[in-house]
């Protein structure tokens, strides 16, 4: 039986303390091994200071040299202790399927889980470099910035794809040519794949990656809707589900969707450290193929899937977390990464040069 725990992070040592309990129809209990912080700055060129600087990877080696790294009752070669950096949303469900599932009981029978919770893919990646997370999921081009920064981890599968649209109050825009100076443009967050989306199309239509960074508007997904339907901005790039009920409304249109410029985008990647498995690699290949199972069951059994989610305390209800889950293609396809990757580093949102070869775990080609 797999064995969790969960103990908080504090950028020190710190001991065991029990996790919440989940509902009873969660086959697993766990403990909490590190409770983030609310990461400081934004995901973008902020990454080298933040990780590289803010969190140094000496200071935090000596910590964890001088308090040991290991867990209470020790670990052995038989129980292997894996690190999942996770949040109580959608985009992580693939691991709560594949822990609640048995699926990954099956594939590394008797390891130890420990959770670690964050706020961003800023957090995994400072996990990450202090040694303590193994896998995570990270969106794309988050991942490929905290990579370009020198964060050891590398890309095991895609997770997940879907359609991004930048859409408007009908008749306003033919094109992003029309686009005005004043007009403001709502997106997640800096560094998100709708900035790097958007600066995509811009090179393509108007011939400058950067003709609407000044225009950009950082807002929540719900916020940003709102927004649109009071004129607070007047375009907004966003996604399923928040994209599907704004175009119920016929007032609305689609400018331009992420299809066109870069296919099926992979919005979230499943990552390792390069540290997992060093001394047994096996379990690199165990834990991918754990994870493309439970990537084919949310297909095939939406129904489980969404009772899992919401045994998780993610969303609603059963119905409600399966149109949740709909608006999401959950798959091992890594759509778009490398174009992604590439023009990243064209335009300077990257400076590392991202090939592909240097980002994907090569030896797991085979699971993908």
């Amino acid at each position: 039986m797999l064995s969790n725990a969960v103990r908080p992070f504090d950028g020190a040592c710190s001991r065991t303390t029990p996790r919440q309990q989940n509902p009873p129809s969660t086959r697993l209990k766990g403990r909490t091994v590190m409770k983030s912080q609310q990461a400081s700055g934004r995901i973008g060129g902020g990454w080298s200071k933040r990780i590289v600087a803010g969190v140094s990877a000496t200071v935090l080696a000596l910590a964890m040299a001088a308090c040991g790294d290991s867990d209470e009752g020790g670990e052995s070669a038989a129980a292997p202790t894996l690190r999942f950096a996770i949040k109580e949303n959608f985009a992580y469900l693939p691991i709560y399927v594949m822990i609640d599932e048995g699926i990954l009981e099956k594939h590394i029978p008797g390891a130890k889980l420990e959770y670690i919770g964050v706020n961003s893919s800023v957090d995994a990646a400072n996990g990450v470099v202090s040694g303590q997370v193994d896998a995570t999921i990270a969106g794309t081009t988050s991942f490929l910035t905290a990579w370009a920064n020198n964060v050891p981890w590398k890309i095991a599968s895609g997770s997940s794809t879907a359609q991004i649209r930048l859409i408007a109050k009908k008749g306003r825009y033919a094109s992003l040519k029309d686009i005005k100076p004043g007009d403001r443009i709502a997106y997640p967050s800096p560094g998100s794949i709708q900035e790097i989306v958007l600066a995509m199309a811009a090179k393509q239509q108007v011939g400058n990656a950067q003709a609407f960074k000044a225009q950009l508007q950082p807002l929540g997904e719900p916020d940003a809707s709102n927004a649109l339907r009071n004129d607070g901005v007047s375009l907004d790039f966003t996604q399923s589900p928040f994209s599907d009920k704004l175009l119920e409304d016929p007032g609305y249109e689609v400018v331009l969707d992420s299809k066109d410029v870069v296919g099926d985008t992979a919005l979230g990647v499943f990552v390792l450290s390069d540290k997992f498995g060093k001394d047994d690699p096996s379990l690199r290949d165990k834990l991918t193929k754990a994870f493309a199972e439970a990537l084919d069951l949310i297909t095939k059994s939406p129904d489980k899937a969404a009772q899992v989610a919401l045994n998780r305390k993610i969303g609603t209800s059963v119905d409600a977390n399966k149109a949740s889950i709909a608006a999401n293609t959950y798959t091992t396809a890594l759509g778009g990464a490398e174009n992604l990757a590439a023009f990243m580093y064209q335009e300077g949102f990257i400076k590392r040069e991202a090939k592909p070869s240097d980002f994907i775990d090569q030896t797991l080609a085979g699971t993908r």
